[in-house]
């Protein structure tokens, strides 16, 4: 467990050459830390290839020391990017979860919750971004009460890629509200296969009233 740090980035690990890293976290606890903007856990690597596994991961309680509520707790960058995140809770104060910036991503998100993120920005847990391609799945997960402000989309996950692959498989999705997709925002150039299966979409909705979709795909 790591609590009461007040330091704002508690795992720090950054490279300009062309590495291959691997990332695990098993059974870790954030809990009451400070968060800055280089998040709890902060991964560059722009020119790397990198293996990243969360499991039984809880991050809870942080309080973010963004002034606009625009901080993210873990935050992914590489060339080529492999994130798992597996039965692992999420809480947050404000600010958001995670977010994965990537050429190439494949991202799988299974069994886990995130509540309670409000973030102005794009995609209040979740914000996944790949300049080529990207494969993201969620399954068996829940996204309750997360939130964008302002002009920002994807109440709860916001990916933008030009050719994404996106399957939502057993979610529950309820109460995440943004500006455009209370629930998820796609934003693509061409879409490639998207697979939803045993969806629950519950009073996800738009501040702006006259918008009213829960899924938003452009």
């Amino acid at each position: 467990m790591v609590s009461g740090a007040e330091t704002g980035n508690l795992i720090n690990i950054q490279s300009s050459y062309s590495v291959q890293c691997d990332l695990t976290l098993d059974k870790v606890t954030f809990s009451n830390n400070l968060v800055s903007r280089m998040g709890l856990v902060y991964v560059n690597a722009m020119n790397s290839n990198l293996n990243i596994f969360l499991k039984d991961v809880v991050v809870t309680g942080n309080n973010h020391l963004c002034p606009f509520w625009d901080c993210t707790e873990l935050i992914i960058e590489g060339n080529n990017v492999s994130a798992i995140i597996s039965q692992s809770f999420f809480f947050g104060l404000s600010g958001r979860a995670l977010s994965v910036t990537a050429t190439n991503l494949v991202a799988q998100v299974d069994n886990s919750s995130f509540s309670g993120y409000n973030v102005k920005g794009g995609g209040g847990a979740l914000l996944v971004s790949a300049t080529n391609l990207a494969n993201f799945s969620a399954i068996n997960s829940s996204f309750v009460t997360t939130a964008t402000y302002g002009w920002s989309k994807g109440g709860a996950v916001h990916i933008q890629c030009p050719n994404p692959m996106v399957t939502f498989r057993r979610c529950i999705f309820k109460g995440n509200t943004a500006n455009g997709g209370g629930a998820f925002y796609i934003s693509a150039f061409r879409h490639l296969p998207m697979n939803m299966q045993n969806m629950s979409l519950k009073e996800d909705q738009f501040f702006s009233t006259w918008n009213t979709e829960s899924l938003l795909i452009t």
